[in-house]
């Protein structure tokens, strides 16, 4: 068994090897080319067609998102691995930390300033791989090609597609600045932050700027309300089960002598127990409504917020996953990353046993590091052939008759 074992492990990390130059021009095709949520035309097209160029059957689902099918002769399981598709409206900076980049966007304004190409031209190697190890395993291998991740709009259509399939498992990767370059975490349990979005309006009488007396100022019941959430609501919270908040958004008034009749507070709130997310959200909007009201204003919520529960791994799987990344990069296995950014991946853990694998990128001497989302993000392309083998070493693992 354990003879087996390690012959997958050296054709997996064979076959990264030599597609490594094609994944790393794979992603410098994606970078180039960044399109947003729900405007991934070009890129899933050319993910349709590099698909069904490997021998997949192609599934176009509502939108941009699509599913590829890879069906082995031999029966057996089914895998799938997913992979975000959209891009992000950040004008990223000429050079990363360390100097030039090894590509540009050409689009201005847009770039992949989350790591999303990476993923995409990983998903596309690690089928690469299986296509030549075909007589390795057995079953169907999926890839989902989810579109809108950042905005959410793309996992709905992608879960009523696999819903009632007979899957097995559903992995994902992130390419994660907060680890170095090559490093593999894939921890059980709770990993990213689920969340609420708050968008909530402070309403009071508007009026003229020169008789404040004639209205009633939410201007003056907004800051209150801040500074209520800022006192009040974190020592009503329970300290063993952290939650986050980050307002982010505050909006009233448009002009000088003109009070509003409102003022407009935006947000999210990040936990990882999705009974103390509900909680703080119940304390804040209990401080929000009865500080509004002490200023003789009221407070819209706009209706039954939308939780987005945390992403928690499956165990057996993150036990099998570090078991592996440790065996094909000794030392490299580090497992108890957590992040308190949101993904829609939790949602897979409806579908099937569900695993997320971060991969760290930051490497100082070629300018990797800087954080996601933010105009000098880029990764350490070094990354791509360890990812790929880590992640066909897995499906390779999972793709066996049970």
């Amino acid at each position: 068994m354990r003879q087996a074992k390690l012959e997958l492990d050296r054709l997996a990390l064979e076959r990264a090897a030599a597609t490594a130059a094609e994944v790393r021009r794979l992603r410098r095709h994606f970078h180039e080319r960044p399109e947003t949520a729900g405007q991934e035309v070009e890129t899933g097209r050319f993910l349709d067609d590099y698909s069904q160029d490997l021998g997949a059957r192609i599934e176009r689902l509502p939108g941009t998102g699509l599913i590829a099918s890879f069906i082995n002769a031999k029966p057996g399981p089914t895998i799938a691995l997913r992979a975000d598709i959209d891009a992000l409206q950040v004008t990223e900076s000429p050079d990363n930390l360390a100097g030039p980049r090894s590509c540009h966007s050409l689009k201005q304004g847009l770039s992949h300033a989350c790591g999303h190409d990476a993923h995409m031209a990983i998903a596309l190697g690690v089928a690469r791989c299986l296509r030549e190890l075909r007589g390795h395993w057995c079953g169907t291998f999926l890839l989902l090609f989810e579109e809108g991740e950042e905005t959410g709009t793309g996992i709905d259509p992608m879960l009523a597609a696999l819903t009632g399939r007979p899957i097995g498992a559903i992995l994902g990767n992130h390419v994660y600045w907060a680890l170095p370059t090559g490093v593999i975490s894939a921890t059980a349990g709770p990993v990213m932050a689920g969340q609420v979005r708050l968008e909530f309006r402070v309403i009071g009488s508007g009026g003229h700027g020169s008789r404040p007396d004639l209205a009633i100022n939410p201007i003056f019941a907004a800051a209150a309300v801040l500074q209520g959430i800022a006192t009040a609501w974190p020592n009503r919270l329970d300290i063993t089960r952290p939650v986050t908040l980050g307002l982010t958004k505050i909006q009233g008034g448009t002009t000088l002598n003109v009070i509003p009749d409102e003022v407009t507070i935006g947000g999210t709130l990040r936990f990882f127990d999705a009974e103390a997310g509900r909680a703080a959200f119940e304390v804040l909007q209990k401080v929000a409504l009865q500080t509004a009201a002490a200023h003789g204003c009221r407070v819209d919520f706009g209706g039954e917020p939308v939780f987005h529960n945390p992403l928690v791994n499956d165990a057996a799987l993150a036990a099998r996953a570090e078991e592996i990344a440790g065996r094909l990069y000794p030392g490299m296995s580090q497992p108890g990353s957590i992040w308190y950014a949101s993904e829609s991946f939790a949602a897979y853990a409806d579908i099937a046993p569900s695993l997320f694998s971060f991969i760290g990128i930051t490497n100082p001497a070629v300018g990797s590091g800087a954080v996601h989302h933010s105009r000098d993000f880029d990764i350490d392309e070094a990354v791509l052939e360890p990812a790929v083998a880590y992640t066909t070493r897995l499906l390779l693992d999972l793709l066996q008759e049970a």
